[in-house]
């Protein structure tokens, strides 16, 4: 567990998620994801009378048509993918974040009673996710993307400093309008997050995590 000191003003309390969780979490996306459609073929009668099944060719009708439903099925895996980056993301706040204190008095563990959604959040469309805890954390407390990279670093096991480059792809996930972007890097570096692996190969020989002031 690690103590850290984010811009908001609270002390947060952090611990690793196990990769027992990551691992569970990635089976349940695997299964989620549909079907890859698989490539024409043909039966060929060999001149020894046997029977194979070449792949036809580029260009052909049928071809184009398993490109096509390719085409979809990647659309589809995207799709699961983003949705499923949520869901961890929102896994990751409520498991790694034990508990959070303004004062360094107090330790709190939940929502206090009167919080409430922000209408502000609402009017411009945006839900709840369902985790009243995870909303008031990524509300009131990861108020900064540098303290939820700092969380999240924690989060990830990871003990090296977060590189410029692993910042600006979490930071583009951030942008309105990057979906596809952050989509992008979520299939290159692992179906739970954009940091995930990265972090998880590096060094474990490296410097902890720095706390914010």
């Amino acid at each position: 567990m690690q103590e850290l000191k984010l811009r908001s003003g609270a002390c947060v309390r952090v611990r690793p998620v196990p990769p027992h969780v990551v691992i569970q979490f990635n089976k349940n996306v695997t299964k989620a994801l549909p079907p890859e459609p698989k490539p024409p073929t043909k039966t060929v009668k060999m001149a020894d009378g046997h029977v194979e099944q070449d792949t036809i060719a580029e260009g052909s009708p049928e071809w184009d048509t398993y490109q096509a439903a390719r085409d979809r099925w990647e659309q589809a895996c995207e799709a699961v993918i983003a949705d499923k980056n949520d869901e961890y993301n929102v896994l990751q706040r409520d498991y790694a974040i034990i508990e959070w204190s303004f004062d360094g008095v107090l330790w709190l563990t939940d929502v206090p009673e009167d919080w409430q959604f922000p209408e502000a959040c609402v009017r411009a469309g945006i839900e709840p996710c369902g985790n009243r805890r995870v909303d008031y954390i990524g509300i009131e407390l990861l108020t900064t993307t540098d303290d939820w990279l700092a969380v999240r670093q924690v989060a990830d096991g990871a003990t090296a400093p977060i590189t410029d480059e692993e910042a600006g792809a979490v930071r583009a996930g951030f942008r309105p309008g990057d979906r596809r972007t952050g989509h992008a890097i979520a299939k290159k570096q692992g179906w739970f997050g954009r940091l995930a692996q990265s972090l998880s190969r590096r060094n474990a020989g490296g410097e902890g995590v720095e706390s914010h002031s």
